[in-house]
């Protein structure tokens, strides 16, 4: 979760356009971003979510390739 002082630090160092979290549970957080017309988005990563369901297709495709569930995962 990006908490306060990671995105004022970030937006000291460069314009900032969108922040991805994993859950929105800080509502400042979603506030700020709301202020400044910076767009919050859920993040939800493919088997890697914590959830048991993000990992039965990524699994399935890694065991056909032969792979590790993170490299069916990712896009390179």
């Amino acid at each position: 979760m990006v908490d306060a002082a990671q995105f004022a630090d970030a937006r000291a160092i460069a314009p900032v356009t969108a922040v991805q979290d994993r859950r929105a549970g800080d509502m400042g957080l979603l506030v700020e971003c709301e202020e400044a017309g910076i767009a919050h988005v859920r993040c939800f990563p493919l088997g890697g979510g914590g959830s048991p369901l993000g990992t039965v297709r990524p699994g399935k495709v890694a065991a056909r390739l032969g792979a590790p569930t993170a490299r069916a995962r990712s896009p390179h």
